[in-house]
């Protein structure tokens, strides 16, 4: 794939009379029309649209798609307050030719991608997120925007400061020692990851400034590998090392940050399976307090406890539960370290289930309740996680339905645009997604989920049915996280230090699977806009 020009992008509440060319053509060969010719245009440049276009019918999928989505967080029903340069903007690349895997081999192998478009995608997506041409006055209006909003100052990126990048590594686990290639699940893509190393050492970060951490997970060496190697030489990796001899790249706990969450947990009186109580004190591991900023890097895909995984269930990693002594010591035990969210009792706080708990009847339902407490809020309220963190990316590149899935050509999607709405003609999701607003982005991502969801029972694929739990268990935490200053729950939350928080980001569901259009692609001067950048 030869390099794109810069992408002109055009501001503003006036909408844009474009059409988004690969969500058009799947609509018109669904509806069985004829395809325009545009055999003329060869400028092989990204189609981006502030619009998208209504296909002439709908689907059964985004019909099915509209009854679950109860009445009180329909259609365009906008929450809380956007956040970002453009206020709760999301960025959306997709490239059919980003990935493409026959299902021999490993998926994460750089042949399976096309790294070019891959970076190029990056690099798109956080231009468009700023609204700028050039990566670097991009980067420079993000970081600016940031510290305006959290420094009350209008200031770039120094030199020297720390930058920390979370990746969701949750399924690579204890089973795949760092030196193992053999990972067949999920995870952020070196591709991926590398793409974003490359953006941040070409703006001026140093190498060794970086960090790329999973305190609970195995970062594996061939990633490391991949991620490091010539003008990346130097940048650092963070994780569960206990595999490793000299366990250098241990992610340690800063004593001196403990987590202060909204809701006392030990009034609860969690236990496991065996009666051990869980709730312990929670630290946040050096990597991060010592960052000045962290950029959060998820994956797009459902989970069978909590709905679905975003970018604030991807701090469930970077929480340490510690174990304190009789003597005052605290330790964190090889159980604690590999299953934070279980002994730490963050499952009990965003999802319908947790099978690790008792009594099992408590922690098996079909759904989680409106107006309960979250903690997913409190980890991307809390000033020395969320509030430091001014950039949120999704690799969607390579997408599944839940976090425990294989990458198997059995998960490639049937929604449109990724596959055609039927067994036959599914595809991989190829995207990207990034945002200043965690809110936007985890709302956008759901949205997605949910559509998938609709489409695969729409051609009698149930497994939705048996892995996701439905219900208000994903909205929940969207609707608590943008009124955050007034919760339905009433809880109080705060940064972690006590000072209470307001709205974290702006929660809305597109009007239907097929227009994907939020509130601010509608003409209305909030809610969510979601630019698509199509390939």
């Amino acid at each position: 794939m030869k390099p794109m020009k810069s992408i002109k992008q055009r501001h503003g509440s006036a909408l844009v009379l474009s059409v988004l060319i690969v969500l058009a053509v799947i609509s018109l060969i669904c509806c069985g029309e004829s395809i325009p010719d545009n055999s003329g245009d060869t400028s092989g440049e990204p189609v981006i649209s502030e619009t998208i276009i209504a296909s002439k019918t709908e689907t059964k999928a985004s019909e099915t798609e509209e009854e679950r989505i109860p009445d009180d967080e329909g259609a365009n029903q906008v929450m809380g307050k956007g956040i970002g340069v453009n206020p709760g903007r999301v960025s959306w690349a997709y490239n059919t030719d980003a990935f493409k895997w026959t299902g021999s081999g490993y998926w994460w192998l750089e042949k399976n991608f096309d790294t070019d478009a891959v970076e190029q995608m990056m690099s798109d997506t956080i231009c468009s997120l700023a609204g700028e041409d050039d990566i670097k006055d991009a980067l420079d209006r993000l970081f600016i925007d940031f510290n305006t909003r959290y420094c009350v100052q209008a200031i770039t990126y120094k030199p020297g400061e720390k930058i920390a990048i979370k990746v969701n590594m949750n399924v690579t686990g204890v089973t795949n020692p760092a030196s193992s290639n053999n990972a067949t699940a999920y995870f952020p893509s070196p591709v991926t990851v590398r793409a974003l190393l490359k953006i941040l050492v070409g703006y001026g970060v140093e190498p060794d400034d970086i960090t790329v951490t999973d305190p609970s997970r195995v970062i594996p060496t061939y990633m490391q590998e991949y991620c490091s190697a010539e003008e990346l030489k130097g940048v650092r990796f963070v994780y569960y090392d206990n595999y490793q001899m000299t366990g250098s790249n241990d992610a340690v706990a800063d004593l001196t940050r403990p987590i202060h969450w909204s809701y006392d947990f030990t009034q609860d009186n969690w236990a496991d399976s065996g009666g051990t109580p869980q709730v312990n004190t929670t630290y946040w591991p050096k990597c991060v307090t010592e960052a000045s900023y962290i950029i959060n890097l998820f994956n797009l895909r459902g989970h069978t406890l909590a709905g679905y995984t975003a970018s604030a269930k991807n701090h469930f990693g970077t929480v340490m539960p510690g174990l304190t002594n009789s003597d005052g010591s605290v330790t964190f035990p090889t159980k604690y370290r590999t299953n934070p969210p279980t002994w730490a009792t963050l499952h009990h706080y965003c999802a319908a289930r947790d099978y690790n708990s008792t009594p099992k009847e408590l922690w098996d339902l079909p759904k989680r309740d409106m107006g309960t407490y979250s903690v997913l809020v409190d980890l991307i309220s809390n000033r020395d996680c969320g509030g430091k963190t001014f950039l949120y990316l999704c690799d969607g590149l390579v997408a599944t339905y839940h976090q425990q899935c294989d990458v198997t050509l059995d998960e490639r999607w049937y929604s449109a645009p990724f596959g055609g709405g039927t067994k036959a003609t599914k595809g991989w999701t190829n995207s990207l997604f990034a945002s200043q607003d965690p809110v936007a982005i985890d709302s956008v991502c759901l949205d997605f989920i949910l559509a998938e969801r609709a489409a695969a029972l729409a051609v009698g694929d149930n497994k939705w049915l048996k892995y996701m739990p439905d219900g208000h268990t994903t909205e929940n935490y969207l609707v608590e996280a943008a009124l955050a200053n007034d919760a339905p729950s009433g809880i109080g939350y705060h940064d972690g230090y006590g000072k209470p928080v307001g709205s974290l980001g702006v929660f809305e569901h597109w009007n239907n699977s097929t227009n994907k259009q939020y509130s601010r692609n509608l003409g209305a001067d909030e809610g969510i806009e979601l630019i698509p950048i199509i390939y």
